[in-house]
């Protein structure tokens, strides 16, 4: 049995065709950049995108909420765990992870605990 070497030419074709298979598949896989949907394809305003907000974050909320101008301390807990009391009174004083809308609520952090009140969506006033 005698074997044929492959030439450098040879092997410039065989990935030359697989080149181009794989940028036919990336083609045929890849979504377009737009395209026309559907109305009932965009999603609400108060429809949340991303991860759900936890039950006891929901809950700290309401609870604010009904306490309103009062400081209410929060903990990192299993259930809603946060790595940093700073990072966390960020996302609360920009109107993101729950505390929506900007402005509703005001966070600090001092010595890495966390304190949190509503203030009400007119930035306090009565």
């Amino acid at each position: 049995m005698t074997v044929t070497p492959i030439t450098l030419r040879d092997q410039d074709d065989r990935e030359f065709r697989r080149m181009q298979r794989e940028e036919a598949r990336r083609a045929r896989n890849t979504p377009p950049a737009f395209q026309i949907v559907d109305e009932s394809d965009i999603p609400g305003s108060g429809q949340l995108v991303g991860r759900r907000i936890p039950e006891q974050r929901e809950q700290l909320i309401a609870f604010a909420k009904a306490n309103r101008g009062q400081w209410v301390e929060y903990r990192s807990t299993e259930e809603d765990p946060f790595k940093s009391a700073t990072q966390f009174a960020g996302g609360v004083r920009q109107g993101r992870i729950g505390f929506a809308p900007k402005g509703s609520f005001e966070a600090v952090s001092r010595g890495g605990r966390l304190f949190i009140r509503y203030v009400g969506v007119d930035g306090g006033a009565s």
